[in-house]
C-alpha cells in the first residue's frame, strides 16, 4: 500500500499521535489534541522516499534526524528523505540513507532512531 501525498496524522501502536514540540523541537508521541503540530504533510521526494513536513509551524519545518542510532527525530529547516515501509498494515519510517534504522517511540514518548525491528511495537505506526 503506497502513501497518498498530503496531510496525515501519524499514530503510534499505543494510540498516541506524533507531535512536533516547537519548530526546532523534538518529535514526541502525545494524546490526540487536534492541534496542527500533530499533522504532517507527506510528499514524494524520490522513487520510494518522502519528505515529512509538520503543518503546525513554518512551512519549512521538516522531520529530521542526524541519521545515527539513538539520534532524536526533531523539527528542522533541513529536509531529509525518509523511506516509509508497509509491513502487515503497519508503517515503518526509515532514513533514506540507512534502512537498518527506524523511528522508535521511547518509554518517555520521544522518537529516536533505533535498529529496525519489524516486531517492535514502538516502531509500528498507522497513517491517517
Amino acid at each position: 500500500m503506497s502513501i497518498t501525498a498530503g496531510y496525515h496524522k501519524i499514530k503510534t501502536s499505543s494510540g498516541k499521535y506524533l507531535t512536533l514540540l516547537g519548530a526546532a523541537g523534538n518529535v514526541t508521541a502525545q494524546t490526540a489534541s487536534g492541534a496542527t503540530n500533530q499533522t504532517w504533510d507527506v510528499q514524494p521526494a524520490g522513487a520510494s522516499t518522502y519528505t515529512i513536513r509538520n503543518v503546525g509551524y513554518d512551512t519549512s519545518t521538516y522531520a529530521y534526524s542526524a541519521g545515527q542510532n539513538g539520534s532524536a527525530v526533531t523539527g528542522s529547516t533541513s529536509s531529509l528523505e525518509w523511506s516509509i515501509v508497509n509491513s502487515s498494515g503497519n508503517y515503518f519510517f526509515l532514513p533514506g540513507s540507512d534502512s537498518s534504522l527506524a523511528w522508535n517511540v521511547q518509554d518517555d514518548n520521544s522518537v529516536k532512531l533505533s535498529g529496525k525491528q519489524l516486531t517492535n511495537s514502538g516502531q509500528q505506526f498507522t497513517i491517517e
